[in-house]
């Protein structure tokens, strides 16, 4: 997971702020923070055997060290940073929708109640698609 984790974070460093933390004795907190304030924040808690990737504000994975776990994480990352998230919250929580890079969706709710309207976020790509044809 770390080598997935290491080579995401070398290619946005340049458009986000990223902070490492040590969370307890053994997992530690990662957070992206893209420049473009519209775009989705990402959040790592890594453990030794398991990954926790909460994206934009709630859409929310558990991952394992399985090979396809591992590809999951890279689809998620980039899906991120490229604005290809979704999430829609309302007074029963928040359901999201990840379009990947591969052509697939992703879907999925976490529960929260709470008393607010029903918002939506289209989270943007955290570069212009200007700014990366000009690489």
């Amino acid at each position: 997971m770390w080598s997935i984790i290491e080579r995401f974070r070398d290619d946005v460093a340049d458009i986000a702020v990223v902070t490492d933390a040590v969370a307890g004795p053994r997992l530690r907190e990662l957070t992206f923070q893209p420049a473009n304030p519209d775009g989705a924040p990402i959040r790592l808690l890594v453990g030794e055997m398991s990954v926790v990737v909460i994206l934009g504000k709630a859409s929310l994975f558990e991952l394992g060290g399985a090979e396809t776990d591992r590809r999951f994480l890279r689809l998620l990352l980039e899906a991120a940073a490229g604005g290809g998230l979704r999430e829609v919250s309302d007074m029963f929580g928040t359901a999201y929708t990840v379009r990947l890079s591969d052509g697939s969706t992703h879907r999925g709710r976490v529960l929260q109640f709470a008393w607010r309207r029903r918002s939506t976020y289209d989270y943007s790509a955290w570069q212009s698609s200007d700014a990366r044809r000009n690489d």
